[in-house]
């Protein structure tokens, strides 16, 4: 994977791929795809896009640092001004699928994170109503 987070090259069968829908895909491709597979996304719960996970992720995992990034060759990318860059915002990865919940669950355990796995949205309609705005 390269700095910029592009991958070049072909997926073996057994890879776990995370995407980041916000980025690569509309909330209707994901929407279609989120039976199975693991998200990648800025913790931005208020947002349109996010409310394919509430309404359909197995776990969701809201991790407790930003992501930081690194060259190919294991250094750390820099901003302009020399600081390590991050994600620039808080991650969470979403889980869709038994498969891809219990891997997120194995994934908490050992990194941490405040793990969600159940949730009741009350007010949907408002809510996601007032997120379009």
């Amino acid at each position: 994977m390269s700095c910029c987070g592009a991958y070049v090259g072909s997926w073996p069968n057994s890879a776990v791929v995370v995407i980041r829908p916000q980025r690569q895909l509309s909330g209707d491709k994901l929407s279609t795809r989120a039976s199975i597979g693991t998200a990648l996304l800025h913790a931005r719960t208020e947002t349109e896009w996010f409310r394919i996970c509430w309404q359909s992720a197995s776990v969701i995992l809201f991790m407790a640092k930003r992501l930081t990034f690194v060259k190919p060759d294991g250094t750390p990318c820099t901003t302009r001004s020399g600081e390590k860059a991050n994600s620039g915002a808080p991650p969470v990865l979403v889980a869709f699928g038994d498969q891809d919940a219990a891997r997120l669950r194995q994934f908490a355990s050992v990194h941490g994170g405040a793990l969600v796995e159940s949730w009741k949205l009350f007010g949907t309609a408002s809510l996601f109503s007032e997120a379009a705005e």
